[in-house]
């Protein structure tokens, strides 16, 4: 430790010496404990974007096109096919509501031969 200069009593050395030692110290500790709520709201920013990075992320791994197709040409394709599933749907749809036509009047006719021959039978056996 440097000695007092001379004439300089001792408590003032030493005040000079705390003074000089404990004002940065000090001014340390006042600017660390004004900036702890600050750090903590950094922290939880920090937070926050790291969660929205890794949905970002995760996103981006979705809509990535990683293979040689372009995803024009797969959505068009893929267009295409449900046009011609909806086509072929509506084809056997009109074919199934034929069909249930005919049956309908086939069994109109079964009953109009079930009734004729029940009277027939009827006026055989009287």
């Amino acid at each position: 430790m440097t000695p007092p200069p001379a004439g300089t009593p001792w408590w003032a050395w030493l005040l000079a010496v705390v003074l000089v030692v404990g004002v940065p110290a000090l001014t340390a500790l006042a600017v660390a404990w004004v900036q702890r709520p600050v750090r903590k709201a950094l922290a939880r920013q920090e937070e926050s974007l790291s969660r929205a990075a890794t949905v970002a992320e995760t996103i981006r791994h979705q809509v990535e096109n990683d293979h040689t197709r372009n995803l024009r040409d797969d959505v068009d394709q893929l267009t295409t096919a449900v046009e011609t599933v909806g086509a072929a749907v509506g084809k056997m749809s009109r074919g199934q509501r034929d069909t249930k036509t005919k049956l309908d009047k086939m069994h109109g006719v079964l009953i109009d031969t079930r009734d004729r021959l029940d009277e027939h039978l009827a006026t055989a056996t009287d």
